[in-house]
């Protein structure tokens, strides 16, 4: 169902080396838009560049991402400024405003519906509110594995329904990867059965509910800010999320026992104002399309560090990871089964083709 904790962690060390790099390459967000050394040296895919980059551009677009600067999905942002600014010599300029600074994600998507900001990085929850057919990657496993999840999302499919036809004003131009939840909770885990009846905390959303509720537990909305708390005052036994926000919000240190039954493999999205987007000529537009294409092999790479070095940390903290047999996977997946027709009746055909793809 995923690759086993001992490969990742044999990987760790190798991953550091590029997710380091990857740090010292990232400009300023102030300067987000500027090519960096290390982004010239690496993109093989794109047109030599040349001689001579025009001092000022014609255009500056902006770019809303609501994580940090060193974040996965930040560094995917960037490499796409990157690779727009060097293939465009200078005419087209992205500036890359992390840590919410142009404000939360709801309000920016809808700025982006009259052309106000530019692009966003958002995950495909808040979006699935501006363009349903979206919702169909938050089904519980849907994916396999990272691998299935990439093959999916390369996929004629899921490169259709990234268009957004049934979105007002977006359009969009990639997929970034954000890893798979897992559950994670004070009292020991190990499979579906440690579930039963535990409070877990929740988003507010009706799908994630719906899971709790299949697998026997009782879920509890609480603010994310809030969850260390909660989890340390024992208002809610257990979380999910990834890996990665797992160790970076030190949740680890009150639910010290990790589950990888990774769940939900949810994607993340490079969106654009479909206002400015019709405003560009057919040559920038396809040079926009093939540098957020060329941004996602990238960031996944980025990304894997990421987690591989948040799975090290974890593990030296102490933190007791249970990995899943296919039986117990089965499990889970034998009770969420009802999901797709309950949550995804409307685009049932789109979630068994994907589930095609699983082998």
């Amino acid at each position: 169902m995923k690759k086993s904790l001992a490969l990742i962690l044999a990987s760790t060390m190798v991953l550091s080396l590029t997710a380091c790099a990857a740090k010292e390459a990232a400009p300023p967000a102030s300067s987000a838009a500027k090519p960096t050394e290390a982004a010239k040296k690496e993109t093989q895919t794109s047109s030599k560049a040349s001689d001579s980059v025009q001092e000022k551009p014609d255009l500056i677009l902006r770019l809303s991402e609501d994580q940090s600067i060193e974040y996965p999905t930040t560094m995917g942002c960037l490499r796409f400024a990157d690779l727009v600014y060097e293939r465009t010599n200078g005419r087209i300029k992205v500036e890359v405003y992390d840590s919410g600074t142009l404000g939360n994600t709801t309000a920016v998507i809808e700025q982006l519906q009259y052309g106000a900001i530019d692009l966003c990085r958002c995950g495909v929850g808040d979006l699935s509110q501006f363009s349903p057919r979206l919702s169909l990657f938050t089904l519980p496993f849907l994916f396999t594995s990272t691998e299935n999840y990439y093959k999916c999302m390369d996929s004629d499919l899921a490169q259709t329904i990234l268009k957004m036809e049934d979105a007002n004003g977006l359009i969009g131009m990639c997929y970034y990867t954000n890893g798979s939840r897992s559950f994670y909770s004070s009292k020991p885990l190990a499979s579906l059965a440690d579930l039963k009846g535990l409070v877990i905390r929740t988003q507010e959303s009706a799908m994630m509910m719906g899971l709790m509720d299949s697998l026997g537990a009782n879920p509890t909305p609480v603010a994310y800010s809030e969850v260390y708390s909660a989890l340390q005052t024992g208002v809610v036994d257990a979380a999910e999320n990834s890996v990665s926000s797992y160790a970076s919000t030190a949740h680890f240190e009150v639910a010290p026992n990790l589950m990888l039954d990774c769940h939900v493999y949810e994607p993340d999205l490079l969106i654009m104002s479909q206002q400015i987007w019709d405003e560009l000529s057919p040559e920038d537009q396809e040079i926009l399309s093939q540098a957020a294409r060329d941004s996602v092999v990238y960031e996944r790479e980025i990304y894997e560090a990421y987690e591989a070095e948040a799975l090290k940390k974890i593990t030296d903290a102490g933190v007791t990871v249970a990995e899943l047999s296919s039986e117990q996977q089965q499990d889970f997946i034998d009770a969420t089964a009802s999901m797709a027709e309950e949550f995804c009746s409307d685009y049932i055909n789109d979630v068994n083709a994907l589930r095609t793809m699983q082998n």
